[in-house]
């Protein structure tokens, strides 16, 4: 059981860290001040953040969201069978639609962002929703991957 959690949460993080490099070389490049499937935060804790401070908090995030997605689903998998077989890509989806309802409805108000983050930027509902279909997409696939042998 702690083995899964340990290779969910490192699945969730690598996979997260794969979406995020192309905000990472933008980033370093400079190119432009949006990040792609970053969130882009502007203020935090009443304070309006530089370019690369609301880079790194986007990026910490995202991180921070991949690590949840790959530690909280193994935790009991059985709960999302009810859309599909454990670790299947049914399942996944129900566990992404929850968690991705979960940020946008609790995390963003609580970090002043506003309900599906309305208050900071129109888009970051809509990239939220394409990094949570990739990360079930990324996860479905690393996990078929490893599942003969370990999940």
């Amino acid at each position: 059981m702690m083995n899964d959690i340990l290779l969910g949460g490192g699945i969730g993080v690598l996979l997260a860290l794969v979406l995020s490099l192309p905000a990472i070389v933008l980033e370093l490049k400079r190119r432009q001040k949006d990040h792609p499937l970053l969130i882009d935060v502007h203020s935090f804790g009443g304070k309006k953040l530089t370019d690369r401070e609301s880079f790194v908090l986007g990026l910490l995030f995202h991180l921070m969201l991949g690590l949840g997605f790959g530690v909280i689903y193994p935790l009991n998998p059985e709960i999302w069978t009810f859309a599909g077989t454990a670790y299947g890509v049914q399942s996944l989806a129900a566990y992404g639609l929850a968690l991705f309802l979960f940020a946008n409805i609790i995390v963003f108000p609580f970090m002043g962002l506003g309900l599906f983050g309305k208050h900071e930027d129109k888009w970051i509902g809509m990239e939220m929703a394409v990094s949570m279909i990739l990360l079930v997409l990324g996860y479905f696939w690393v996990v078929q991957w490893f599942q003969p042998a370990w999940f």
